[in-house]
């Protein structure tokens, strides 16, 4: 988050995507869209970075803790566990499968304050 600009990072800024990868498997994305300076009156021009889950080693894989807060979240409208998503058919090549947020959680920040009770609600400022 900005400091001074409340719009840290959210739900709603944040798409997870299954897609058929080139060696005809499933593969996760994290696409995330901001709102960088200068670009709030052209949200068409935001620009849009990606993540994908095909990296080896595992350990050096950007997309599994962002998908582990999510799930840990039970921010996703239709799975619930790892096993759920990694069990989603890959589609035709090109093809997108968007996994959807709930909407209750569409306006909650992604990376929250954590106390020794959980997740406070409020955004962590870095």
């Amino acid at each position: 988050m900005r400091r001074g600009f409340g719009c840290g990072l959210l739900y709603e800024t944040i798409d997870f995507v299954v897609f058929k990868n080139e060696k005809g498997k499933a593969e996760i994305e994290v696409r995330v869209t901001r709102d960088a300076k200068g670009f709030s009156d052209t949200p068409h021009k935001r620009p849009h970075h990606g993540m994908y889950e095909d990296m080896d080693p595992l350990f050096a894989n950007p997309v599994l803790p962002l998908l582990a807060i999510a799930l840990a979240d039970r921010a996703f409208q239709d799975y619930a566990t790892f096993e759920e998503i990694e069990a989603i058919p890959p589609l035709a090549y090109e093809s997108l499968n968007h996994l959807r947020i709930k909407k209750d959680m569409l306006r909650v920040p992604f990376f929250r304050i954590v106390s020794a009770d959980g997740p406070t609600g409020s955004a962590a400022n870095g």
